[in-house]
């Protein structure tokens, strides 16, 4: 069950959009009911519903720090089911941003979008998990990578291990392609961007449990865990 909502606040006035609506009417909100929910910056609200879609804010309940570790996560979308797990697992291990890239074996067409399914799937893992700051979810050609970053692509022919990192940069960007792997043209094209060449283990890992080991292994190089 969610912890919170999550809204847009402007002074002392909470806005919620059509999705939040729809769950606040499941739990049977309305009118004069107290409710708790985020702006996504960190800070959790207490507030009292006085419209169908608007809460007043009542106090800050709870303000959180920006997290001093930001991961980055790029990654092949595969089948929706597969994608999804692997967003609601993101987010649960701390994800910042969620970066989707169309390679060259990526199974989805490159017309077809998802990141009005993703960004309301990472939403919701959000309020599921306590996080106040949902990761932004972007495609590949609006993501700028941070210059000061570590930088690792997994391959199973890789030359390292995620332990020869145990000094990470505050960014680290992850990148994890589809289930065919990456082509050789696109491994050159990360190493130009200076990414180093991961191997997570001996065996080959579906692309949403790569994400969860790749970034457990993270947060705890990183010091979250």
């Amino acid at each position: 069950m969610s912890k919170f909502f999550i809204a847009t606040v402007e002074d002392d006035t909470a806005y919620f959009d059509e999705h939040e609506v729809h769950h606040l009417k499941v739990l049977r909100l309305s009118n004069g009911s107290e409710v708790k929910f985020t702006d996504g910056n960190g800070k959790l609200f207490l507030g009292r519903m006085i419209g169908e879609n608007v809460a007043h804010v009542i106090r800050t309940i709870d303000e959180r720090p920006i997290p001093q570790l930001r991961i980055h996560l790029i990654l092949s979308p595969v089948r929706w089911e597969r994608t999804k797990f692997a967003i609601e697992k993101s987010v649960e291990l701390g994800a910042t941003t969620l970066i989707f890239a169309n390679t060259d074996r990526t199974t989805r067409k490159k017309t077809e979008s998802k990141l009005k399914k993703a960004m309301l799937v990472a939403r919701d893992a959000t309020k599921q998990c306590g996080t106040l700051y949902p990761p932004n979810i972007v495609e590949m050609n609006e993501f700028v990578l941070p210059i000061k970053s570590t930088r690792l692509i997994l391959d199973p022919k890789g030359n390292l291990n995620m332990k020869a990192f145990q000094n990470m940069e505050k960014d680290v960007i992850v990148a994890i392609g589809p289930e065919g792997g990456w082509t050789e043209r696109e491994k050159s094209f990360f190493e130009s961007m200076e990414f180093k060449k991961v191997k997570i283990g001996s065996r080959i890992l579906r692309t949403e449990t790569a994400v969860v080991v790749a970034l457990t292994f993270v947060n705890i190089l990183g010091g979250n865990f």
